[in-house]
């Protein structure tokens, strides 16, 4: 009996956190693109304030996804640490990369790193600029929805 109500209790626990899980590269789906997820330095993560996690194939994805389609004021984003693959770091602590040498998956040429010492070393390799998150959303929602009217 102390087994089934530890079991509850860690399930219960486990569905209320509101961070993210591992991203199954080769297997988990893009939710906006629904392309397979398959580069390990470019994953990304949404995950509501009930627990519900998004997954996205890159920055641009989780981005324009949180930005028109999400409105749940309490979710948190995650995005892959560059050089660190595997590593999902919270958006709000990530520093971000706009190069056009360093090609993302969708495109956009957008790169998240959790360390600023760490952005500038690729900067000074692959040239580029800094920008901020609210920089980026602005961006990803000019270039698609330029594309958009063009297509």
């Amino acid at each position: 009996m102390k087994n089934i109500l530890f079991g509850i209790i860690l399930l219960v626990s486990t569905n209320c956190s509101n961070g993210p899980e591992p991203i199954k590269y080769g297997h988990d789906s893009c939710d906006k693109c629904r392309m397979q997820i398959m580069d390990p330095k470019y994953g990304t993560e949404l995950v509501t304030s009930k627990g519900k996690i998004y997954k996205f194939d890159s920055v641009e994805c989780l981005a324009f996804y949180a930005k028109n389609m999400n409105d749940d004021e309490n979710s948190t984003l995650w995005v892959t640490d560059f050089l660190n693959k595997n590593e999902l770091v919270e958006k709000n602590k990530a520093y971000f990369l706009l190069s056009a040498n360093l090609r993302s998956p969708m495109g956009l040429n957008l790169t998240a790193f959790s360390s600023q010492t760490d952005l500038n070393k690729i900067k000074n390799q692959y040239q580029g600029k800094k920008i901020n998150w609210d920089e980026l959303i602005e961006y990803v929602n000019h270039e698609w929805q330029h594309k958009t009217m063009h297509h």
